[in-house]
């Protein structure tokens, strides 16, 4: 399960719309989930990536790449599942390029869907996004914030715990939410759903 994880990384250009569901289904039948990593070169996708824990969940995830929001329509990509906004607080275009992604985001996936990794807030004295402009972006999208740093590979491995988690929960396969939705959809069999 471990090894599996992250070996098959894509790169999406940008283009049209996207949204839950849309896509292929995932044909691996273990907890799965496409993760589509959004924001510029050198924010720290590819690290993020490459340093994933893949120890610590049953969780497969398989990476998906863009640089920006909307994504080309296509027709055999695969359905994703999850979105990470990435900015770099001291690189104002990662900063920008989020900020116009999230506008172009189905509000399908603003639902608990996606979340934004803040990193290098280590550095404020480099930083060229303030504090309250981050805190605004994510107030006015309602949008939940992870921050950390991937320059060491301790810190990369505790940030992708948390992620990995917020993931689980958001594809429905973390505790409570897993089991509710399977003994709900066990229910809807077409012999009693009109009864």
């Amino acid at each position: 399960m471990g090894g599996d994880q992250h070996d098959t990384m894509a790169d999406v250009q940008g283009g049209a719309g996207l949204s839950p569901f849309d896509g292929l289904p995932s044909q691996n039948v273990q907890a799965h989930a496409v993760v589509l990593m959004v924001g510029i070169v050198g924010v720290g996708k590819r690290s993020l990536a490459a340093g994933w824990n893949t120890d610590a969940s049953s969780l497969a995830i398989q990476f998906r790449i863009a640089e920006k929001l909307p994504l080309a329509q296509k027709a055999d990509r695969p359905r994703i599942d999850y979105i990470l906004f990435m900015i770099d607080v001291t690189n104002r275009a990662s900063f920008e390029v989020v900020k116009a992604s999230l506008r172009s985001a189905d509000p399908g996936f603003l639902h608990g869907r996606c979340c934004v990794l803040i990193t290098r807030m280590d550095k404020p004295m480099v930083a060229s996004v303030a504090a309250d402009e981050l805190d605004a972006l994510l107030e006015e999208y309602d949008v939940p914030a992870f921050y950390g740093n991937l320059s060491c590979p301790t810190d990369t491995r505790v940030v992708s715990d948390r992620l990995t988690a917020a993931i689980r929960v958001a594809c429905g396969y973390g505790g409570a939410t897993h089991a509710v939705l399977s003994t709900m959809i066990a229910s809807l069999t077409p012999n009693n759903l009109f009864e």
